[in-house]
């Protein structure tokens, strides 16, 4: 801040009186931005806790984990965004975790931090195409209204003629 007593004998009074009065208003605004950014801070703060919860991952416990990398050439629509399964090997400051390969116990090398992590849980695999032979006469048609010849069945679009695929679970 500018010292109006350095340059004593060159600003006249009214000058000065004018610096103090500007250094005193600039303390009291500088005083009331700081307890409005105060205030404001503790405002963001609660609506982010009525929201926020722990993660809800443990010491040893299997985790896909999110991965943004696409491979050079390829489509980012088609790569998958969970890589993996890793375990919890260690946990670090602040939700971030240390992570292993399920398989090769293979550690990576950086800590993750739980939003880019997903419990693991073990899903059965999607049902198999099993293709079969479908004759015009076939039982399995019989609920099947539309008989346009593209489409043979219930589950589509036929393959274009007599081929149709059925779902087995």
């Amino acid at each position: 801040m500018f010292n109006p007593q350095s340059v004593q004998g060159r600003v006249s009074q009214t000058a000065s009186n004018y610096f103090n009065k500007l250094q005193n208003r600039l303390k009291v605004y500088n005083e009331v931005a700081r307890d409005n950014v105060k205030r404001s801070q503790d405002r963001y703060k609660k609506q982010y806790d009525t929201k926020a919860s722990e993660p809800n991952v443990m010491l040893g416990q299997r985790v896909w984990l999110h991965s943004s990398r696409v491979p050079v050439g390829k489509s980012a629509k088609v790569q998958p965004n969970w890589t993996g399964q890793y375990y919890i090997c260690d946990i670090g400051p602040n939700h971030a975790y240390l992570l292993r390969d399920y398989v090769s116990h293979k550690q990576q090398p950086n800590l993750v931090h739980a939003n880019r992590l997903k419990s693991f849980k073990r899903h059965l695999s999607p049902p198999e195409p099993i293709l079969t032979k479908l004759g015009e006469n076939d039982s399995r048609l019989k609920g099947c209204s539309h008989r346009d010849p593209g489409v043979k069945n219930k589950n589509g679009p036929g393959l274009g003629g007599q081929i149709g695929v059925k779902f087995v679970s």
